[in-house]
């Protein structure tokens, strides 16, 4: 397995260039000033799950996956290193994007044109933020990866947007259900909040199991 995390690092450091490092950190730059340094880590967690798509693509271009039988690594390994590998970019990349909208927060307050309101607030709040961003790496990965491996990511890139359209009409169908009972839900996730990430947090790492469980299935009746 440890082969199949080294090929998704060269892959990923392979293709990148100087032009989207510039671009992602100027975007970064931008947010951070605009929308505050916690919101550093949302465009972090961005930056993570596309890397995680990087090696996708190139090993259909590349017809990588015929390698990894000379290489010796087992499709299972695949899937496996497959599945860690985008976690561990989704969690660097988050944390770094943390730390790099603060940066980017503290300087702009001292050259006087930030606003001091929008830096990092507290451990508990930034934890909070680094969290979610993970989690909602945890569910996209869960959705799109079994994609991918069962269809290939030419063709899986555009099937993988309907679960995100189906998410968003049942979110619209929960809103106009719960109606004006709204603000009372919302007062009950404050009140719960710690409480509710825990469960979640929980029920996103069961999912991202059975997600891994059924890439497996799926890449191993897969020809190349």
């Amino acid at each position: 397995m440890k082969k199949i995390l080294w090929l998704d690092w060269m892959v990923n450091k392979m293709l990148l260039s100087w032009k989207y490092i510039i671009l992602w950190l100027v975007l970064g730059a931008f947010i951070a000033v605009s929308a505050g340094s916690l919101a550093g880590a949302y465009m972090g967690v961005l930056v993570g799950t596309s890397a995680a798509t990087m090696p996708f693509l190139y090993g259909e271009k590349t017809n990588m996956n015929a390698w990894y039988v000379t290489l010796g690594i087992s499709r299972k390994d695949v899937v496996r290193g497959r599945y860690i590998s985008s976690l561990l970019f989704a969690v660097v990349t988050t944390l770094v994007g943390l730390v790099y909208g603060y940066l980017i927060s503290v300087g702009a307050d001292l050259l006087g044109f930030g606003n001091p309101e929008l830096k990092m607030i507290d451990a508990k709040v930034s934890f909070f933020c680094a969290l979610t961003a993970i989690l909602f790496a945890i569910l996209d990965f869960s959705i799109t990866l079994p994609i991918y491996f069962g269809m290939g990511y030419q063709k899986g890139q555009y099937a993988a947007i309907i679960p995100y359209i189906i998410i968003c009409i049942a979110g619209g169908v929960g809103m106009g259900f719960v109606g004006d009972k709204g603000l009372a839900v919302l007062g009950y996730i404050v009140t719960h909040l710690w409480w509710i990430m825990l469960v979640v947090s929980i029920i996103f790492v069961a999912l991202y199991y059975v997600s891994y469980l059924v890439s497996a299935k799926l890449f191993a009746r897969k020809e190349f």
